[in-house]
C-alpha cells in the first residue's frame, strides 16, 4: 500500500512539472512583471520524459493508468500487459518501450495498425507528453 502511495505521489509531481512547463513564464522587464506566453509548448514537452500512459474509452480494461517504467505489450493475448478485447486489436498488437531515455511505441505487424496523434505508424515512433495512441477502439494518452 505504501509503495502504491509513493507511485501516486511521484505521478502527481511529474504531472505538475508537465503543467508548469506548458503554462506561462514570468519575465521581469523595466521593473514590471509581464506575462509572456511560451512560443511553443511542443519544445518544452519534448524535453520532458513521458512517465505515464492513461487509457480513455476503457469499458473492457480494468486498469486505466500504467507507469512507463518497463516495456508494455498491448493486445488481446493473455500475456499482454494492456489487454484490449475488441475485434480491431491483434493478439500482440504493439509495444511501448524505453531506449536511451526516449519512450517509443512500435506496431508489431498488427492487422489494423497503431496510430499516434491520428497518424498510422510504420516504424517505432518517439512519444512525448500529450501524444495520443489509438489501438482498435481504445485511445491512450501519454503524460
Amino acid at each position: 500500500m505504501i509503495d502504491q502511495l509513493d507511485d501516486v505521489v511521484g505521478i502527481i509531481l511529474l504531472i505538475s512539472v508537465c503543467i508548469f512547463f506548458s503554462s506561462v513564464t514570468l519575465s521581469i522587464r523595466s521593473k514590471n512583471l509581464k506575462l509572456i506566453k511560451k512560443e511553443s509548448t511542443r519544445t518544452s514537452r519534448k524535453e520532458l520524459e513521458p512517465v505515464m500512459l492513461q487509457i480513455h474509452q476503457s469499458a473492457d480494461i480494468s486498469e486505466t493508468t500504467h507507469l512507463l517504467n518497463e516495456d508494455l505489450l498491448i493486445g488481446r493475448a493473455s500475456e499482454s500487459h494492456i489487454r484490449i478485447t475488441d475485434s480491431y486489436t491483434s493478439n500482440i498488437h504493439a509495444r511501448i518501450y524505453k531506449e536511451k531515455n526516449l519512450t517509443f511505441v512500435e506496431d508489431l505487424h498488427s492487422t489494423n495498425g497503431t496510430f499516434v496523434n491520428k497518424n498510422r505508424i510504420t516504424r517505432p515512433q518517439v512519444l512525448k507528453c500529450g501524444d495520443t495512441i489509438q489501438i482498435g477502439e481504445i485511445t491512450m494518452e501519454i503524460k
